[in-house]
């Protein structure tokens, strides 16, 4: 019974001890980093590229694929052979440049979020003193 209670105040205090902050600089917790307008249109510039870069060379193979299987005459592709696994590369290479493309206007709504918060051009008063 002894060893029981020893071993809950033990682990009581080290509970109440964890919870204690004595680490109060900016080195092991540094401030977020927020990127400009500018820098979220460069990624979203980026990430649009890769991707469409993505989907021509899986459409490529995919091209490829079926090409060999028409000369092999291949009624049937089965994606364990050499046909077949192009053809799966093909598609998961088109199913990630559409996933980047996709992605690549999440960038575009964040700079104009951005853009939106800090005001962009000049305000010209229109009739009045």
């Amino acid at each position: 019974m002894k060893t029981t209670f020893v071993i809950a105040l033990m682990l009581i205090s080290m509970g109440v001890m964890a919870q204690k902050n004595t680490d109060t600089s900016t080195v092991a917790h540094p401030p977020k980093l927020q990127l400009s307008a500018g820098d979220e249109f460069i990624i979203s510039s980026e990430h649009f590229y890769t991707g469409f870069f993505l989907e021509t060379v899986g459409v490529l193979l995919n091209v490829f694929a079926i090409d060999y299987a028409a000369r092999e005459n291949n009624s049937v592709i089965h994606l364990n052979s050499g046909p077949g696994g192009l053809l799966l590369a093909g598609s998961l290479l088109d199913v990630a440049g559409a996933g980047f493309m996709l992605e690549s206007r999440v960038h575009i709504k964040r700079a104009g979020i951005l853009l939106n918060k800090t005001g962009v051009g000049v305000s010209i008063p229109i009739g009045g003193k």
